[in-house]
């Protein structure tokens, strides 16, 4: 308290920190059981220290006291994906969309669970429809035509690629660094 700082390491104050949200969560989860908030807050705060099967727990009871909540299937879905079981995610997120079929974020997170499953003909057109629905959110538009340049890359569909890495550029993506980089890689490549 006199103006000097703790020095505590960073892997430490990490656990310190996700000990004390831990302890707020669970103490207000002792006192209404059935809140469906604060298991979500719970589950989001496992989640972003990495304990997926923890928050998949809790994720499952929130789903029991309220299958119609869009965050429970999303969170469900980053879980179940985080932990390489992809064909779950897919059904986690299928469902999200179901309660919402609008939600650009959530579509944009089945198409990357489609993308690892090898299945770029869905993830495409999850992620153009991701786009019609995203509007003026500039950064998940950027986001979108990263990983469509992405995916047509890989399938070397250069001139879709370098379209949608442009793409990402003009809209100030936060990837454009690494955009102008794949578009010099293409056409020095089909320059050879």
């Amino acid at each position: 308290l006199d103006g000097t700082r703790c020095q505590i390491p960073t892997s430490d104050r990490r656990d310190a920190l996700r000990n004390v949200a831990d302890y707020h969560y669970r103490a207000t989860l002792k006192l209404g059981p059935s809140n469906v908030a604060a298991r979500i807050d719970l589950a989001e705060n496992l989640l972003y220290f990495g304990r997926y099967s923890d928050a998949e727990d809790e994720l499952e009871i929130a789903l029991r006291l309220a299958p119609k909540e869009i965050l429970v299937w999303n969170n469900l879905g980053y879980a179940a994906y985080s932990m390489g079981r992809l064909e779950k995610a897919v059904e986690y997120y299928e469902e999200a969309l179901r309660l919402d079929p609008r939600h650009a974020r959530i579509r944009t997170a089945l198409a990357d669970a489609f993308r690892r499953l090898d299945r770029e003909e869905d993830a495409i057109r999850e992620l153009e429809r991701a786009r019609g629905d995203a509007g003026d959110d500039r950064e998940l538009q950027a986001t979108i035509a990263f990983k469509l340049a992405a995916i047509h890359e890989y399938d070397k569909k250069f001139a879709d690629a370098v379209k949608e890495y442009q793409r990402h550029i003009d809209l100030g993506g936060p990837d454009a660094a690494k955009a102008k980089s794949r578009i010099r890689h293409i056409y020095e490549s089909e320059a050879q």
